[in-house]
């Protein structure tokens, strides 16, 4: 799970079900969102935290490097 602050801009919070993330070797993979465990879809003020739950294997994930996913009209790029 991960949780993440907005900022700038609200955020239209519609994530589709399936993200796109690197791991730190240049490698990539398609996961699937856990919707329950993710923040309910909507708007987002600035200043509001966002939880989003990935099916990941827990070893992999602490090689995660940046998560690209369609949210909404646009596409959210969060670098860890």
């Amino acid at each position: 799970m991960l949780e993440f602050l907005v900022t700038g801009d609200p955020l239209d919070w519609r994530p589709l079900a399936q993200v796109t993330i690197w791991f730190r070797n240049g490698k990539r993979e398609s996961v699937l969102v856990i919707p329950p465990a993710s923040t309910t879809p909507g708007t987002i003020d600035p200043g509001s935290l966002v939880r989003l739950a990935l099916q990941i294997d827990a070893a992999l994930a602490q090689d995660v490097a940046e998560i690209v996913m369609i949210c909404g009209e646009g596409i959210l790029r969060i670098t860890l």
